[in-house]
Protein backbone atom coordinates (compact mmCIF):
# COMPACT_ATOMS: atom_id res chain seq x y z
CA UNK A 1 0.00 0.00 0.00
CA UNK A 2 2.90 2.21 0.76
CA UNK A 3 4.38 2.15 -2.92
CA UNK A 4 1.10 2.96 -3.94
CA UNK A 5 1.05 6.21 -2.30
CA UNK A 6 4.44 7.38 -3.28
CA UNK A 7 3.47 6.56 -7.29
CA UNK A 8 0.71 8.28 -6.33
CA UNK A 9 2.39 11.15 -4.63
CA UNK A 10 5.15 10.92 -7.54
CA UNK A 11 2.46 11.31 -10.45
CA UNK A 12 0.48 14.05 -9.17
CA UNK A 13 4.51 15.96 -8.82
CA UNK A 14 5.00 14.75 -12.65
CA UNK A 15 1.55 16.11 -13.39
CA UNK A 16 1.88 19.40 -11.23
CA UNK A 17 5.46 19.74 -13.31
CA UNK A 18 3.73 19.03 -16.74
CA UNK A 19 1.58 21.68 -16.21
CA UNK A 20 3.71 24.04 -15.06
CA UNK A 21 5.43 23.50 -18.18
CA UNK A 22 2.70 23.63 -20.39
CA UNK A 23 2.17 26.95 -18.91
CA UNK A 24 5.31 28.21 -19.29
CA UNK A 25 5.64 27.03 -23.10
CA UNK A 26 1.80 28.85 -23.60
CA UNK A 27 3.04 31.84 -21.81
CA UNK A 28 6.12 31.81 -24.21
CA UNK A 29 4.64 31.50 -27.53
CA UNK A 30 1.89 34.35 -26.71
CA UNK A 31 4.76 36.41 -25.73
CA UNK A 32 6.83 35.72 -28.84
CA UNK A 33 3.51 36.20 -30.93
CA UNK A 34 2.91 39.63 -29.03
CA UNK A 35 6.78 40.68 -29.89
CA UNK A 36 5.87 39.57 -33.52
CA UNK A 37 2.39 42.12 -33.63
CA UNK A 38 4.65 44.74 -32.34
CA UNK A 39 7.27 44.48 -34.95
CA UNK A 40 5.21 44.60 -37.63
CA UNK A 41 4.57 48.16 -38.96
CA UNK A 42 2.45 49.40 -42.16
CA UNK A 43 3.24 52.32 -43.94
CA UNK A 44 0.03 54.14 -45.16
CA UNK A 45 -0.24 57.20 -47.87
CA UNK A 46 0.02 59.94 -46.24
CA UNK A 47 -2.07 63.15 -47.68
CA UNK A 48 0.73 66.46 -48.34
CA UNK A 49 -1.83 68.96 -49.37
CA UNK A 50 -5.58 69.40 -50.59
CA UNK A 51 -6.57 72.89 -53.06
CA UNK A 52 -9.34 73.60 -55.35
CA UNK A 53 -8.37 74.43 -58.83
CA UNK A 54 -10.44 75.88 -61.16
CA UNK A 55 -10.59 74.49 -64.58
CA UNK A 56 -9.50 76.69 -67.69
CA UNK A 57 -11.29 76.66 -70.92
CA UNK A 58 -9.52 77.15 -74.04
CA UNK A 59 -12.15 78.70 -76.58
CA UNK A 60 -12.14 75.55 -79.23
CA UNK A 61 -13.68 73.03 -77.01
CA UNK A 62 -15.75 70.49 -78.71
CA UNK A 63 -18.76 68.20 -77.97
CA UNK A 64 -17.69 65.16 -75.40
CA UNK A 65 -16.04 62.25 -77.14
CA UNK A 66 -18.22 59.46 -77.51
CA UNK A 67 -16.18 56.74 -76.80
CA UNK A 68 -15.02 59.05 -73.68
CA UNK A 69 -18.62 59.43 -72.60
CA UNK A 70 -19.39 55.64 -73.24
CA UNK A 71 -16.42 54.22 -71.44
CA UNK A 72 -17.24 57.07 -68.58
CA UNK A 73 -21.03 55.59 -68.29
CA UNK A 74 -19.77 51.74 -68.21
CA UNK A 75 -17.27 52.89 -65.22
CA UNK A 76 -20.18 54.76 -62.86
CA UNK A 77 -18.14 58.11 -63.73
CA UNK A 78 -19.29 61.09 -63.69
CA UNK A 79 -17.92 62.78 -66.79
CA UNK A 80 -16.78 66.19 -65.77
CA UNK A 81 -18.66 69.44 -66.87
CA UNK A 82 -15.17 71.28 -66.82
CA UNK A 83 -16.57 74.27 -65.55
CA UNK A 84 -15.83 75.39 -61.95
CA UNK A 85 -13.49 73.66 -59.00
CA UNK A 86 -11.70 70.11 -58.57
CA UNK A 87 -10.03 68.90 -55.43
CA UNK A 88 -6.88 68.07 -55.92
CA UNK A 89 -5.07 65.95 -53.54
CA UNK A 90 -0.87 65.09 -52.94
CA UNK A 91 -0.30 62.23 -51.97
CA UNK A 92 2.51 60.75 -51.02
CA UNK A 93 2.77 56.71 -51.10
CA UNK A 94 5.48 54.13 -49.06
CA UNK A 95 6.33 52.48 -52.22
CA UNK A 96 6.99 56.13 -53.81
CA UNK A 97 4.24 55.00 -56.51
CA UNK A 98 3.81 57.86 -59.52
CA UNK A 99 0.54 58.79 -61.17
CA UNK A 100 -2.79 59.70 -60.57
CA UNK A 101 -6.54 59.09 -60.08
CA UNK A 102 -9.21 60.99 -61.29
CA UNK A 103 -12.85 60.92 -60.89
CA UNK A 104 -15.91 62.92 -59.67
CA UNK A 105 -14.03 66.35 -59.78
CA UNK A 106 -11.52 64.88 -57.51
CA UNK A 107 -7.94 64.05 -58.43
CA UNK A 108 -5.41 62.39 -56.09
CA UNK A 109 -2.02 63.14 -57.25
CA UNK A 110 1.17 60.63 -56.12
CA UNK A 111 4.68 61.32 -56.64
CA UNK A 112 4.42 65.15 -57.14
CA UNK A 113 6.08 67.40 -55.10
CA UNK A 114 2.79 69.66 -53.62
CA UNK A 115 2.70 73.23 -54.21
CA UNK A 116 0.38 75.54 -54.68
CA UNK A 117 1.78 77.38 -57.39
CA UNK A 118 3.00 76.88 -61.10
CA UNK A 119 -0.21 74.13 -60.71
CA UNK A 120 -3.41 74.64 -62.67
CA UNK A 121 -5.82 72.59 -64.73
CA UNK A 122 -7.40 73.36 -68.53
CA UNK A 123 -9.43 71.73 -70.50
CA UNK A 124 -9.07 71.51 -74.90
CA UNK A 125 -11.57 69.40 -76.46
CA UNK A 126 -12.98 67.79 -73.74
CA UNK A 127 -9.49 66.85 -72.05
CA UNK A 128 -8.41 67.84 -69.38
CA UNK A 129 -4.73 68.88 -68.66
CA UNK A 130 -2.82 69.50 -65.92
CA UNK A 131 -0.12 72.09 -66.35
CA UNK A 132 2.25 71.08 -63.13
CA UNK A 133 6.00 73.16 -62.79
CA UNK A 134 7.15 73.39 -66.63
CA UNK A 135 5.38 69.71 -67.11
CA UNK A 136 1.95 69.56 -69.09
CA UNK A 137 0.12 66.09 -68.34
CA UNK A 138 -3.04 64.01 -69.50
CA UNK A 139 -5.33 63.39 -66.95
CA UNK A 140 -8.18 60.64 -67.82
CA UNK A 141 -11.27 60.04 -65.82
CA UNK A 142 -10.80 56.72 -63.78
CA UNK A 143 -11.14 55.23 -60.80
CA UNK A 144 -7.77 53.00 -61.14
CA UNK A 145 -4.36 54.62 -60.16
CA UNK A 146 -3.04 55.69 -63.85
CA UNK A 147 0.70 56.55 -64.71
CA UNK A 148 1.34 60.38 -65.39
CA UNK A 149 1.03 60.70 -69.34
CA UNK A 150 3.26 63.86 -70.46
CA UNK A 151 2.72 66.04 -73.51
CA UNK A 152 5.95 66.88 -75.29
CA UNK A 153 6.63 70.13 -74.58
CA UNK A 154 6.31 70.97 -78.40
CA UNK A 155 2.64 69.97 -78.33
CA UNK A 156 2.30 71.47 -74.84
CA UNK A 157 2.48 74.99 -76.20
CA UNK A 158 -0.74 73.72 -78.74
Amino acid sequence: HTTDSISESENEKKLAEIETDKTLLKDSVISTEHEKEEEIIVKKDELLLTLYLNIKQKKDTVAVNTIDSVLNEVNKIKAPKNTGKYLVEFWKSPINYKGYKMANRKILLYGLIPTTENISLHESNDSIFLNYNNDKFFLKNTFEFKPYTKIPKEKATE
